[in-house]
């Protein structure tokens, strides 16, 4: 078995336990911020530029019913609010009121520590070193399922 194999199987075997790990963060998430995983995954799709439902929709891959509900949820909790869309008086915008906006930093800043725990076993030049090359991968990963769609 060439090196580039065993390579691609020891990262699958990463790549597979990371995506088992992604329940654990959601638990984790829930106990820090006070809101549902689903919750989140919508929130912060509004507070990444989702400013609309149809865009919450897509970015959390739920039916836009499902979508809406959860940006109703988030309106009635106080971080989410919509505005009537400038443009086209039929629409909305959505956008996060200021404990909103403290929830988002709140988010950020628990990712980021949370990551620098993982990271804590590597040294300076390791933790940039794996930075860059899962960016990378991240990069080719795109650029793979892309190709894969339009196939």
């Amino acid at each position: 078995m060439g090196d580039r194999v065993a390579a691609a199987r020891r990262l699958a075997e990463a790549v597979d336990r990371f995506q088992q790990l992604t329940a654990e963060s959601g638990r984790h998430s829930e106990r820090h911020l006070g809101m549902s995983s689903s919750a989140l995954a919508t929130f912060e799709a509004i507070s990444l530029g989702a400013v609309k439902v149809n865009d919450v929709a897509a970015a959390t891959r739920q039916h836009v019913s499902s979508a809406s509900r959860a940006v109703d949820q988030l309106v009635t909790d106080g971080v989410v609010t919509r505005v009537q869309d400038p443009d086209d008086r039929r629409a909305v915008q959505l956008g996060l009121t200021r404990t909103g906006k403290e929830l988002a930093q709140r988010m950020q800043e628990l990712r980021l520590s949370t990551t620098e725990q993982m990271m804590a076993g590597f040294s300076n030049e390791e933790a940039m070193q794996f930075a860059e090359l899962a960016v990378r991968m991240a990069e080719q990963a795109h650029l793979v399922f892309a190709r894969d769609a339009t196939d």
